[in-house]
């Protein structure tokens, strides 16, 4: 009996590990750099995202066909030092991969006004900005 519950043991660690590396394998995604790169470029042209931070509030989960995540980057500003709190969406189309940026907060007070490409709830193209 104890041979059977050690192998049971055994081939459900096997399966989980699977599971978890299929996961991984999916995601494939750096939303930490995108962050950085694309979206606090996006809202904010004059911050440097060689000097900014990123970390996740949330990491990347599925749901449903989405991978989302959170992520929250902290970055300097011309008198102090800011952070804005980024909600992503992943997900595989027909037409290539597409993430949207949801900005949720931001201590710089801009969001409102600026960003061009995550404006909003919209999906983009990850091939448009030159990501795969």
């Amino acid at each position: 009996m104890k041979k059977y519950a050690v192998l049971f043991a055994a081939v459900a660690a096997l399966v989980l590990g699977a599971a978890s590396c299929a996961f991984a394998l999916e995601v494939n995604f750096n939303f930490l750099s995108f962050a950085k790169q694309e979206v606090l470029t996006d809202y904010h042209p004059t911050a440097s995202p060689g000097k900014a931070q990123a970390e996740y509030e949330k990491s990347p989960y599925q749901s449903g066909n989405i991978v989302c995540a959170r992520v929250r980057v902290f970055y300097s500003g011309w008198l102090r030092k800011h952070s804005m709190l980024i909600n992503f969406g992943l997900m595989d189309t027909e037409a290539g991969r597409m993430v949207r940026a949801e900005v949720l907060e931001d201590s710089n007070g801009l969001s409102n006004v600026m960003g061009k490409k995550f404006k909003g709830n919209n999906w983009v193209l990850l091939s448009e900005l030159g990501w795969n």
